[in-house]
């Protein structure tokens, strides 16, 4: 049992985050309170959820490639084809 008590607190923040991002209507009610000037203070055109997912598609897909390109790139600089660009 002990063995998985530090992953307790990482569990707990991940259930937090997602019971936060699912509840939407909660998010629509607190703004709507705060700024209450606009109409509408949620983007209502797709889910909390949803949204999160997409962003963290398209930022697992731009470090891919960033790590693509840049082993690459870091890898060939290491190499006698790539010492000429490098200044050590």
């Amino acid at each position: 049992m002990t063995r998985w008590l530090p992953l307790l607190g990482p569990l707990a923040g991940w259930l937090a985050f997602f019971v936060l991002v699912a509840a939407q209507q909660g998010w629509k009610t607190v703004l709507s309170r705060l700024f209450p000037q606009v109409s509408t203070p949620i983007y209502e055109r797709d889910t909390l959820l949803a949204l999160t997912l997409q962003h963290l598609q398209l930022t697992g897909l731009s470090m891919a490639l960033v790590l693509l390109v840049g082993l690459s790139l870091g890898i060939w600089a290491t190499r006698r084809r790539g010492q000429p660009f490098c200044r050590w």
